[in-house]
């Protein structure tokens, strides 16, 4: 579960950033602010203690760029990722959103 976890950390912010990256790059015909808040933001948060393994669920969550790692000062480290909503529905809905092209 914690490799898992460690992954999914390491992949959804990459995500994140591709889908932003592509967003700003995006002719969409309304404005992209909407879309680049949506898309910087994970929904919910499963969270998993390194050292002990133990984990958590959050359902009502939201964090930036999808994951995070925290340790308080000497204490123990705590890795969670979020999904990347915004980023799942502007990828998959961009050919949809794009701007039609005059000639």
């Amino acid at each position: 579960m914690q490799y898992f976890v460690l992954a999914l950390a390491v992949f959804f912010p990459l995500l994140t950033l591709y889908a932003l990256v592509l967003c700003a790059k995006t002719p969409l015909p309304r404005r992209k602010w909407p879309w680049v808040l949506f898309i910087l933001l994970g929904i919910g948060k499963l969270a998993v203690n390194w050292t002990t393994g133990s984990w958590g669920m959050t359902p009502v969550a939201v964090q930036l760029f999808s994951a995070s790692a925290t340790a308080p000062l000497y204490g123990q480290w705590t890795v969670a990722v979020s999904l990347p909503l915004g980023a799942i529905i502007f990828l998959v809905r961009r050919k949809s959103l794009l701007a039609p092209t005059t000639i």
